[in-house]
């Protein structure tokens, strides 16, 4: 079985944000607001959590089962490019409110896992438009 780089790394990006999901968003006092708090969040957060998932659920069938048949395309976009624009909305989300006053780091993660998502797609857009050599 051959993982690539940018595949590890688009799962670890997936899994920070689903991990930042369930962290505090905004703290106030003694209490906090995770992404899921209806008030504040809600759909949003919710939204983070489903596009997570698809991008660790995706990842992990392309690279651990290969022989699975995905579809290369959805809507005219190729797998990467989709996980590339998850990666860099969730970074925007996450980066753009984490200079709120009393953000938490929820924010923060979910920006570094927008990152590390984004990275890997760019990586494995990479990888696949390489030609083998063959000798």
């Amino acid at each position: 079985m051959d993982i690539r780089p940018g595949a590890i790394t688009m799962l670890i990006g997936g899994v920070v944000i689903f991990i930042s999901t369930f962290l505090d968003w905004f703290g106030f006092g003694p209490f906090g607001a995770n992404a899921y708090d209806g008030d504040f969040f809600g759909f949003t957060g919710i939204l983070l959590l489903l596009l997570a998932l698809d991008v660790i659920a995706v990842t992990a069938i392309r690279a651990f089962a290969p022989q699975e048949n995905l579809p290369n395309e959805l809507l005219g976009f190729s797998m990467n490019e989709i996980a590339l624009f998850v990666g860099i909305a969730a970074f925007v989300w996450g980066f753009s409110i984490s200079f709120v006053d009393g953000s938490e780091s929820g924010t923060l993660l979910c920006a570094l896992g927008g990152i590390l998502v984004a990275v890997g797609a760019v990586l494995e857009h990479r990888a696949d438009s390489v030609p083998s050599a063959t000798i």
